[in-house]
């Protein structure tokens, strides 16, 4: 079963980054997905018997809603790309598998 929708776009990013455009979703339903994802992987993953792996998922969350005024495209995806990623790196300092929300003081841990 797929997590996101045909309209939503995952592609690698970097090294260990990835991005996950989600059109036309607001900041909650981004953060029902991120909770969602991180049950999904919550299970370890059996890489040889015996040898279970666990995986832990650090996401940086931005939104951003054009308005008609705004024309510099590409602005606003740099400006968007930089949001998530100084939010990703708020929530790896903050420890693994979290989620630090652009604009929006940090959860404690456990939250």
């Amino acid at each position: 079963e797929s997590l996101i929708r045909a309209s939503d776009v995952a592609a690698r990013f970097g090294g260990d980054e990835l991005a996950l455009l989600l059109p036309d979703t607001d900041a909650p339903s981004a953060r029902q997905l991120v909770v969602r994802i991180q049950q999904a992987l919550a299970t370890p993953v059996e890489l040889a018997p015996g040898r279970p792996w666990s995986i832990t998922l650090s996401i940086g969350l931005a939104a951003l809603r054009p308005t008609r005024a705004d024309h510099d495209y590409k602005a606003l995806a740099e400006r968007l790309l930089a949001e998530a990623d100084v939010a990703l790196y708020r929530a790896k300092a903050a420890g693994r598998n979290r989620l630090a929300v652009a604009g929006e003081p940090d959860e404690p841990a456990g939250a």
